[in-house]
């Protein structure tokens, strides 16, 4: 649905130069993931085994993320979904 409006939005507000983009997030080393994950061993293994770079993601890796979709280097991004997954997403 995210991924939806997101296209949606950038469609529609394009040609007023408004982007709209969106991320992606993987694991995310959090006090929610810690729960998850920390208290079953086997759940955070496969999990890392589906993931390239083998380890979760840090806050500061989102907030990178979308500090670069705010900035002038992304000035020509809109419509688009950046994943911050350390590659999780083709572990599947």
């Amino acid at each position: 649905a995210v991924v939806g409006l997101t296209r949606s939005f950038a469609q529609e507000y394009g040609k007023y130069n408004i982007r709209t983009n969106c991320i992606a997030p993987g694991f995310i080393k959090t006090k929610m993931t810690a729960k998850a994950l920390d208290s079953d061993p086997p759940r955070k293994e496969k999990v890392f085994s589906r993931t390239p770079m083998g380890k979760m993601g840090l806050p500061e890796d989102i907030a990178d993320a979308v500090f670069f979709m705010c900035s002038k280097e992304a000035k020509f991004v809109t419509g688009t979904v950046l994943p911050v997954d350390g590659g999780n997403r083709i572990g599947f």
